[in-house]
C-alpha cells in the first residue's frame, strides 16, 4: 500500500507536468491579447526608471513587475508571445510548488482535494500563460503565505522576513495586493499580542514591528510615485460600486464558471459554499480566540488566511465609503481566490474527524473531482475568458495571407481597423517586423487605407463594386477586404473621415477639401439627428453622469458606473429602417433586454435580431433615449447602476447623451 508520501509529490509532479506543457502550448499559439500588446507597444520600451515611477503612463496598464520582467525576458530571449508570457509561465510553477508545500506539510492526509480545490479553476490557470501582472501577484503571494505559516510554526525571524517580501514584490505586480502587503503587518500584530499573548508595550510594539517598518519604508519608496500618478490622473476606472458580494464575489464566481452550460447552478452552489465556510469561520474564530493558548498549528493557520480575507472585506467596504474607490472585480480580485481555497482547506483539517473520515472523505473526493472536471472542459488553447472577443482575433494570420496579396514592389500600405484590432496588430507588425505595413491608427478606418480589417456588420455596407474580400475568418466574422482604387466611398453628404457603424460608406476622396487636423475634423462631424447620424462609435453618458459599459467581468451586464470613457466604454450605433438601430459594444455583442429575468441589459448577442433593436427617439440636443423591443425605455437604476428596459414613459433617467468619437 503507497503511503501519502510517495503519492503526494508523484501527483504534484504530473500536475505540474501538464499544467505547465498546457502553459507554454497556450502562450505560444493563443494570440496576444488588447491589454499584452499595450504593455509592450507603450511601456515595454522605457527605461526601468520611468516603468516604476509611472512617468509615462497615462492607464493603470503598467503591471510594473511584469512590465520589468517582459522586457528582460526580451533583452535575453526576443520578443514571441512565449518569451514574453514566460515570466507567468515560471510563476505558475512557484504557485504549483508552494502549494504543494503548504498542503503536504500541514495537511498531508487531505492533499489530493485540497491540492486539485487550489489549482482546479479555468480561470485562474488563464493568467499564468499571459503577460500580465495578475499572475505573477498570485504565484509570489502563494510563496510569501508559505513563509508566513512557516513562521507560525518554528517563529524564525526569516521566514517572517521572506513572506514580507514576497507579498511586497506580488504587489508590485498587481497594486491591489498592497491591501494585502499591509492587512499582513497587521495580522502579524494580532499574532503577537492576542493569540500568543506577549505583553503589550511601546517597547514590545516598536521590537514586533521594526522589520515590518524596515520593509514597508522600502516599498513606500517604490509605490509613491506610481500610487500618486493613480490617485491623481484616477487611472483607477474598473470596478464596482454595488458591494463586495455583488461585485467582488459574483463577478469571480461567474468568472470561474468560464462558461459552463450551467453557470448560474454552478455560481448559486458556490455562493452556499461561501456562505456556509463562512460561517464556519466565524464560529471557529470565536474559539480560537477564546481558547488562544491551546489552538494549535492547523487552526493557526486557518486562523491566519481567515483574518487577511476577513480584513480584505473590512478594508475594501471601508476604502469605498471614504474614498470612492471600486471594488475590485473579475481579474483585479482574483487572488482572493487562493485566499478563500487556503483558509477553507484548513478549516476543513481542523474539523476532519477520524468518527467522519469515510463520509468527509467521499464529499471531498466529489467536491475536488467536480472542479477537476468543470476546469478539464472548459480549457481551450485558443482565447483568454476576460478577453475572448479578441484573443480568438487571429491577427498574425491575417497579416501572414495579407503578407502574401499585397503587391510585392511600390510603397508601404495602410491597413484600416477599428480601434479594438489597432494594438494587437501593431504588436504584431512590430514583433514580426513587417516593415512593409503602416503603423494602424487608434482613430479607425480612414479613407484612404489600402486594405479593411473589418467585422461583419461593417461589411453589409458596402457594396459589391468598391471592394474586394480577400480572406474570411469564421471564428469572429472578420473579413480583410482589399479597398478597389477605381471606386470611391460616398455617403451622400458632407466628408465623414470616420469609420460607419452599419458599413464602410465613405466620402469621395477630394485632396481640397480633407481635413488637415484633429480640430477641422471634428468640425466637420454632423450634429446628433434621428435620420442620419449612427454611423459612428460613440460613447454613452447616463442620466447619472457616468458613462455606460459593457462589463465582461459583470457576466456581460451594461452598466453605467465609470467616470472616464475608453475602449470598454465605446459602443458601435448600427443604423436601421424607420429609427431603429442597434448597440454593439466592444466585445463585439449586441445589447439586448432579458426577458427571463428582470429586463436587464447585455450586451451578449452574436447577431442583430428583434429583441437586438431599439427605436431611437430623438430628445434635446445630443440626447436621445431608447425604446426596447419589449416596449419599454432604457433607464439606469441609480442604486444598482444597471441599464433596463422597463420605463413606459421618458424621464431624466431615460435620457442617455451620446458623445460621437
Amino acid at each position: 500500500m503507497y503511503s501519502n508520501e510517495k503519492i503526494n509529490p508523484l501527483a504534484f509532479s504530473l500536475t505540474t507536468i501538464v499544467l505547465i506543457a498546457f502553459d507554454v502550448y497556450k502562450a505560444t499559439h493563443a494570440s496576444f491579447t488588447w491589454d499584452e500588446s499595450c504593455s509592450y507597444l507603450h511601456y515595454v520600451n522605457q527605461g526601468v526608471i520611468d516603468i516604476i515611477s509611472y512617468r509615462h503612463t497615462d492607464a493603470a496598464n503598467n503591471h510594473i513587475l511584469n512590465t520589468l520582467l517582459m522586457k528582460l525576458s526580451e533583452y535575453f530571449l526576443g520578443n514571441s508571445e512565449l518569451a514574453l508570457r514566460l515570466p507567468n509561465i515560471l510563476s505558475h510553477i512557484l504557485y504549483l510548488i508552494f502549494t504543494f508545500k503548504l498542503f503536504d506539510r500541514y495537511s498531508n492526509k487531505l492533499f489530493i482535494p485540497f491540492f486539485i480545490l487550489a489549482n482546479a479553476n479555468p480561470y485562474l490557470i488563464d493568467f499564468f500563460s499571459l503577460a500580465r501582472g495578475y499572475g505573477l501577484a498570485i504565484g509570489l503571494m502563494s510563496t510569501g503565505l508559505y513563509c508566513y505559516c512557516r513562521y507560525l510554526e518554528n517563529k524564525k525571524l526569516k521566514n517572517h522576513v521572506f513572506s514580507l517580501l514576497f507579498i511586497g514584490f506580488a504587489a508590485l505586480a498587481n497594486l491591489a495586493l498592497l491591501n494585502v502587503f499591509l492587512i499582513m503587518i497587521l495580522v502579524h500584530n494580532i499574532f503577537q499580542f492576542i493569540i500568543d499573548r506577549h505583553p503589550l508595550s511601546f517597547k514590545n510594539l516598536l521590537r514586533t514591528n521594526k522589520i515590518n517598518g524596515i520593509i514597508a519604508i522600502l516599498f513606500s519608496i517604490i509605490f509613491y510615485h506610481p500610487v500618486q500618478t493613480i490617485i491623481k490622473d484616477k487611472l483607477i476606472i474598473v470596478g464596482g460600486t454595488n458591494g463586495f458580494w455583488n461585485d467582488t464575489v459574483s463577478s469571480l464566481l461567474y468568472s470561474s464558471a468560464y462558461y459552463a452550460p450551467d453557470e448560474k447552478i454552478i455560481v448559486v452552489c458556490w455562493q452556499i459554499f461561501i456562505i456556509a465556510f463562512f460561517i464556519l469561520f466565524v464560529f471557529k474564530c470565536l474559539k480560537y480566540i477564546k481558547e488562544r493558548n491551546r489552538i494549535n498549528l492547523t487552526q493557526k493557520i486557518a486562523l491566519f488566511f481567515g483574518m487577511i480575507i476577513s480584513f480584505i472585506v473590512l478594508g475594501t467596504m471601508v476604502q469605498q465609503q471614504l474614498f470612492g474607490t471600486p471594488f475590485l472585480m473579475g481579474r483585479f480580485a482574483l487572488f482572493i481566490y487562493p485566499l478563500f481555497i487556503f483558509m477553507s482547506c484548513f478549516l476543513v483539517s481542523d474539523v476532519w474527524s477520524s468518527a467522519y473520515k469515510y463520509t468527509g472523505g467521499a464529499f471531498l473526493f466529489l467536491l475536488s473531482g467536480v472542479f477537476f472536471v468543470h476546469t478539464c472542459f472548459a480549457l481551450n488553447t485558443s482565447w483568454y475568458y476576460e478577453w475572448r472577443y479578441m484573443s480568438i482575433i487571429d491577427a498574425k494570420k491575417m497579416l501572414t495571407e495579407l503578407n502574401q496579396d499585397r503587391p510585392k514592389t511600390g510603397p508601404t500600405i495602410s491597413l484600416g481597423a477599428i480601434w479594438i484590432f489597432e494594438p494587437i496588430i501593431n504588436f504584431y507588425r512590430v514583433t514580426l517586423h513587417l516593415d512593409w505595413l503602416k503603423e494602424i491608427e487608434s482613430d479607425g478606418i480612414q479613407y484612404d487605407n489600402d486594405y479593411f480589417f473589418i467585422t461583419r456588420s461593417d461589411l453589409d455596407g458596402i457594396q459589391q463594386n468598391e471592394a474586394e474580400i480577400m480572406h474570411y475568418y469564421p471564428a469572429t466574422e472578420n473579413y480583410l477586404v482589399k479597398h478597389l482604387r477605381n471606386n470611391s466611398f460616398k455617403l451622400g453628404g458632407d466628408e465623414l473621415p470616420v469609420v460607419s457603424a452599419t458599413g464602410m460608406n465613405r466620402p469621395k476622396y477630394n485632396a481640397n477639401n480633407k481635413p488637415k487636423s484633429l480640430e477641422e475634423r471634428n468640425n466637420k462631424r454632423p450634429a446628433v439627428s434621428a435620420a442620419g447620424i449612427f454611423t459612428f462609435s460613440v460613447n454613452i453618458k447616463a442620466a447619472n453622469q457616468k458613462y455606460v459599459c459593457a462589463d465582461l467581468s459583470q457576466n456581460n451586464l451594461v452598466v453605467a458606473n465609470r467616470d472616464d470613457a475608453s475602449a470598454w466604454e465605446t459602443f458601435i450605433i448600427v443604423n436601421l429602417e424607420n429609427n431603429k438601430c442597434a448597440i454593439r459594444s466592444f466585445n463585439f455583442r449586441f445589447l439586448c433586454p432579458e426577458l427571463n429575468h428582470q429586463n436587464e441589459i447585455t450586451a451578449t448577442r452574436d447577431k442583430i435580431a428583434g429583441w437586438e433593436t431599439f427605436t431611437l427617439v430623438k430628445l434635446d440636443s445630443n440626447y436621445v433615449a431608447f425604446k426596447a423591443a419589449n416596449e419599454k425605455y432604457l433607464s439606469v437604476d441609480e442604486k444598482s447602476f444597471q441599464l433596463f428596459a422597463r420605463s413606459d414613459s421618458i424621464g431624466r433617467k431615460e435620457r442617455f447623451e451620446l458623445i460621437i468619437k
